[in-house]
C-alpha cells in the first residue's frame, strides 16, 4: 500500500495520522510514503516504510534549458527530472522500484485532482493498481471520497466492499514543428 499526500496544513496531517492508525496500528498492514513525506513528518510516519530516492534540488542550465548536469538521473526508469519555470528550480522525483509498485494492493490519496494524477505519473507506466481517493483539494473531479469518510471508508475497503471506477491513462508528446 502506499499512500501520497501533496502540500500541507493541519486538514492534510489530520487526515494522514488517521489513514495510519486505521491502516498500520487497526490492520497491521505495511504502508509506504513518499520519501518526501517521511522527511517532513517524521513522527507521524516512523511506522512507515519508504524507498531511497537521493533527491537533490538544483537550478537551471546556463543556458536556461533545462536542468543542471548534476541533476542526471540514473536510471531513467525511475526517476525524471521535473522543473517549475517560474522558479527555475529543478529536482529529481525518484519512483518507487518495481518490486514495491508489483506487491501495492492498493493507493491512498490526500488531497485533489493534481494528487490523483501525480500518483499515475509517480508508479509509472505499468499497471496501475486501485485508488482510494479523499478530496481535500479544490476540485475533485476523480476524488469521489469526502476526506470526512476517511475511517468508514477504508474499512469497507478492507472488507471488499468498495465500487471501482475504471479509468484509462493515456501518455502524449507534445511535438513541435520549430523546436524555438
Amino acid at each position: 500500500l502506499v499512500v501520497v499526500k501533496v502540500g500541507g496544513g493541519e486538514e492534510l496531517t489530520s487526515a494522514l495520522m488517521e489513514v495510519v492508525h486505521k491502516l498500520v496500528v487497526e490492520n497491521n498492514m505495511q504502508v509506504y510514503v513518499e520519501p518526501s513525506l517521511k522527511r517532513a513528518l517524521p513522527e507521524v510516519t516512523k511506522d512507515l516504510l519508504t524507498w531511497p530516492d537521493e533527491q537533490k534540488v538544483c537550478g537551471p542550465s546556463r543556458d536556461g534549458s533545462g536542468p543542471r548536469e548534476n541533476a542526471k538521473c540514473p536510471n531513467t526508469t525511475l526517476c525524471t527530472i521535473q522543473c517549475e519555470p517560474a522558479s527555475g528550480k529543478c529536482w529529481r522525483v525518484v519512483r518507487p522500484p518495481r518490486d514495491i509498485i508489483a506487491n501495492v494492493d492498493f493507493v491512498v490519496t490526500l488531497g485533489g485532482d493534481g494528487t490523483v494524477l501525480w500518483v499515475s505519473s509517480l508508479l509509472g507506466n505499468g499497471p496501475m493498481p486501485p485508488m482510494v481517493t479523499f478530496a481535500m483539494g479544490s476540485l475533485g473531479f476523480m476524488t469521489p471520497y469526502p476526506s470526512t469518510s476517511i475511517k468508514s471508508c477504508l474499512t469497507q475497503v478492507l472488507k471488499g466492499r468498495i465500487t471501482l471506477t475504471v479509468r484509462h491513462r493515456l501518455r502524449c508528446r507534445i511535438v513541435r514543428a520549430d523546436p524555438k
